[in-house]
């Protein structure tokens, strides 16, 4: 046990674990679980060690592969919450056939795919696109296009 103090701050941090799970019914709860089953121990980064820090996104990635050898006709969703959703993540969901629900700011500058490059021009290719509108104005504008959609979860 470690005590903090004003002079003396202790800071203790667990192991960080990545895992896929399952949702299902169990027999004593009414309630849908999330049931384990491919957890994966995300080793933290040595200080004097020759191979590059893994980070959360890294470890998380790879996983997504055997769940869809291993269930090819299914249709999967892999939830993530914000601290490991990253474009590295998605573009492997999309290279999968893996649908990916996460968290996504308010504020967000997204862009549009980059278009093709003129025959000729000698500069790099682009990254981006053109900006999109922002989030905000796109949902109070009239002209954007809604559907509405009943969920049923969670008993209603």
């Amino acid at each position: 046990m470690v005590r903090s103090t004003p002079q003396q701050v202790s800071r203790g941090f667990g192991l960080p674990w990545v895992s896929m799970r399952r949702l299902g019914p169990v027999p004593w709860s009414q309630r849908v679980w999330a049931l384990p089953f491919l957890p994966a121990l995300c080793w933290p980064a040595e200080k004097h060690g020759r191979r590059r820090h893994t980070t959360r996104v890294d470890w998380g990635r790879p996983m997504i592969k055997p769940v869809r050898r291993g269930l090819p006709n299914r249709q999967l969703v892999l939830v993530v919450d914000g601290g490991v959703a990253a474009v590295a993540r998605a573009l492997a969901c999309v290279q999968h056939r893996v649908a990916m629900v996460s968290r996504g700011r308010w504020d967000a500058a997204l862009d549009h795919p980059p278009g093709p490059q003129p025959q000729g021009k000698r500069a790099p290719t682009p990254l981006r696109g053109t900006r999109q509108r922002r989030l905000p104005g796109g949902a109070a504008r009239s002209d954007t296009p809604w559907e509405t959609v009943a969920v049923d979860g969670d008993g209603g």
